[in-house]
């Protein structure tokens, strides 16, 4: 896996990582929750803009996820997520 995003804030410690086509999101510093969402490209580029996007930037990657849905951008491409059961 590789390290694409991290960020600390009032919620908590979140690291992302890329696994293939998967994205694995730890909630926590250890034994934090894990959470797997597969990427699918989307039609459309999505638009970053500083008010509607979180920059989770890390390891010379460019991380960006949508406050208000299941859109993220790395690395200027533009996917959905969709939840993987746990």
């Amino acid at each position: 896996m590789e390290l694409i995003g991290t960020n600390f804030d009032s919620s908590g410690h979140y690291t992302m990582e890329l696994d293939g086509d998967v994205l694995v999101t730890t909630i926590g510093l250890t034994n934090g929750e894990v959470f797997r969402e597969t990427l699918t490209p989307a039609a459309t580029p999505f638009v970053y803009t500083e008010e509607e996007w979180y920059d989770y930037s890390a390891n010379g990657h460019t991380s960006y996820f949508y406050m208000y849905g299941e859109q993220v951008i790395i690395d200027g491409n533009s996917y959905t997520m969709t939840l993987l059961p746990q």
